[in-house]
């Protein structure tokens, strides 16, 4: 970067004083007590003419408000020099607000000119209680130390656009997922900022988020993460940003078993069962691909047309062999998900896995372990002599988290191998595992359809069955058809990038805390406060109403006297309602109950309140 002039309130025609960045830092615990209680800024400066200078400057927080006012004083020599600004750590803490902070305002008077800066330079990101002086921070969100990683391989360096996993507590009041693209920037409350721009989010819970790095971030330097829930900000997170950070998706295919998420050409994981050849054509999804042509929006699915494409083409080995690149870019339907294309090297070199790495340039993914077959690639699978060939190939599932009883959209194409007509079946599984057994995994949906010759491309649109127990899933399907003599090709591979966050079942209950007064005149009125709660909530309104009943059970039945509509943010909603007793009320005892509604609750049963006594007497 070139020197930054300031103005020059001489008016001489060549400033004396320059800025020359980069400017250095250092927050100092003299005290060894764990906080900082100064924030020592260097001002680098390019000097025209050395002598005697004073200064003075501002610190001020991320949302331009200024938190100390500082001086200082030094002889500086001609050319190179720094003036030091020396920022008090307990102003800081005090302040409250989580950096990174910025200076500003730098005033210069030397020898013969006075040079104003308007704007300085930025600080680190630092949370603003590792400063003397700073009041307890309130309960809510806070991200584990080193909780910010790839999504993909758990590496600490992003690239812009990349998937990112943080983790830690307090982040959301509950399991969210998004639902469609482009991916929400608040979800259940809950945002997250990269650098202060709202990042899209995939899923949000209290101990974990997957969001992407906004491709606007800058490729270099640091960037800070705060998780904001309900409008209380986390302590910020400082993660290294670069212009590639590439990382391999995984997998647990079996217990201790890691695979990387290959594929072959026909959407199938490679795997023990099916390794990887010399020369055959292999698809790897990954993240951190860096800059990239035709560049999507950050949070939108990428488009099939024109497909981003990487600017720079990385180096991707196997066993240290290079393997011929075919395509570098992101993965068509999804958000942020990187996709390659490569031919494997003409000649492996002997074991059962070996080490498949990308590079660009110095920025080289972990290395994952590729299963794989020396030799030739094998010759595809005859046609049966005789009889039908019906086979089936999951080609996407979305979105790639979904809550319970929300809608997934499984694309998927039956091949009619051998041109057959008649009705074939499908189904849709959800397995804990890849592989997919029909005899034992969850059915999602099943359907016919009539093939006549060609291939057949079919897309579903249906609701996960309820009571799916929380957890990752994968997605398969199946084909049957009468007469079908090839079984090797009836039942898919679950997709890995299909992999599905379901939420507990949702349950909302109600109970009335209090009615005042207990006795009231017909036409007189009451005050019922009233708690709902949904340790699982879902967004959306919900529906309350108050009755009066002769009995302690409450029904639509009973007589109705107030209802409104509600939206769940934390949990649970408390509210105090004024609700009147009919003048035409006969006296004698009755009972106030209250009743709840949502379409989407699992649980019924606690609905309805308990029916609290009063008595009613005559007007």
């Amino acid at each position: 970067m070139g020197p930054t002039a300031g103005f020059d309130l001489a008016g001489a025609e060549r400033a004396v004083v320059e800025l020359r960045a980069p400017h250095t830092e250092q927050a100092v615990d003299t005290n060894g007590n764990g906080r900082f209680d100064r924030l020592d800024f260097n001002v680098s400066l390019d000097l025209l003419q050395g002598g005697s200078f004073q200064w003075t400057a501002s610190l001020y927080d991320s949302k331009g408000i200024e938190i100390e006012f500082v001086s200082g004083a030094a002889t500086l020599a001609t050319g190179r020099a720094v003036a030091l600004l020396r920022f008090t750590g307990s102003k800081i803490g005090a302040h409250a607000v989580d950096g990174p902070f910025q200076v500003r305002n730098l005033l210069l008077l030397g020898p013969t000119a006075t040079t104003i800066f308007n704007e300085v330079g930025f600080t680190q990101p630092y949370s603003y209680d590792r400063f003397e002086g700073a009041p307890a921070r309130a309960a809510g969100p806070r991200i584990n130390e080193g909780g910010v990683v790839s999504a993909a391989d758990g590496q600490r360096t992003f690239a812009p656009g990349a998937i990112a996993s943080l983790y830690g507590t307090l982040l959301a009041g509950s399991t969210m997922a998004a639902t469609s693209t482009p991916l929400p920037r608040v979800l259940g409350g809950v945002r997250v900022t990269v650098n202060g721009v709202d990042a899209p989010l995939f899923f949000v819970s209290p101990a974990q988020i997957n969001f992407q790095v906004p491709f606007e971030t800058p490729a270099t330097g640091t960037a800070a993460i705060v998780v904001i829930r309900d409008g209380a900000s986390s302590p910020v997170g400082a993660v290294t940003m670069a212009q590639n950070a590439p990382g391999i998706f995984t997998y647990q295919r079996a217990p201790g078993a890691i695979d990387p998420v290959i594929l072959h050409t026909d959407f199938q994981l490679v795997s023990p069962a099916r390794p990887a050849a010399a020369g055959e054509v292999l698809i790897i999804y990954a993240t951190g691909v860096g800059d990239l042509n035709n560049r999507p929006s950050t949070g939108a699915a990428t488009p099939s047309s024109p497909l981003p494409v990487a600017r720079v083409t990385p180096v991707i080995t196997i066993g240290g062999a290079a393997a011929e690149v075919l395509f570098a870019g992101l993965a068509p339907n999804f958000v942020g998900l990187v996709q390659f294309n490569v031919r494997t090297p003409a000649t492996l070199p002997a074991g059962a896995t070996l080490p498949l790495v990308i590079r660009f340039g110095s920025a080289a993914s972990q290395p994952v372990n590729l299963i794989v077959r020396a030799g030739a690639p094998p010759p595809p699978p005859p046609p049966p002599s005789s009889g039908a060939d019906v086979g089936i190939t999951l080609l996407n599932v979305w979105p790639r988290t979904m809550i319970d009883s929300d809608n997934l959209t499984v694309l998927f194409r039956i091949l009619n191998n051998s041109r057959s007509s008649g009705q074939a079946t499908y189904r849709v599984y959800l397995s804990s595992d890849p592989v997919i057994s029909p005899a034992t995994d969850r059915l999602i949906t099943s359907g016919t359809t009539n093939l006549t010759g060609p291939d057949t491309t079919v897309t579903l649109n249906r609701a996960l069955p309820p009571g799916v127990p929380p957890g990752s899933y994968h997605v398969g399907v199946s084909i049957s058809f009468p007469g079908d003599t090839n079984s090797a090709n009836d039942v898919s591979v679950g997709l890995p990038v299909a992999v599905v966050a379901v939420r507990p079942p949702f349950d909302l209950a109600v109970r009335i805390l209090s009615v005042s007064p207990t006795t009231v005149a017909a036409g007189g009125s009451v005050q019922v406060a009233v708690t709902v709660t949904a340790p699982n909530q879902l967004s959306g309104t919900f529906y309350r109403e108050i009755y009066l009943s002769r009995d302690s059970t409450i029904t639509e039945q009973d007589t109705f006297l107030d209802d409104d509509d509600f939206d769940m943010r934390d949990g649970t909603d408390t509210r105090i309602f004024f609700v009147n007793i009919p003048r035409n009320t006969p006296p004698g005892s009755y009972f106030i109950g209250v009743i709840v509604e949502s379409d989407r609750d699992t649980n019924p049963s606690n609905n309805t309140s308990a029916g609290v006594p009063i008595t009613v007497t005559a007007p």
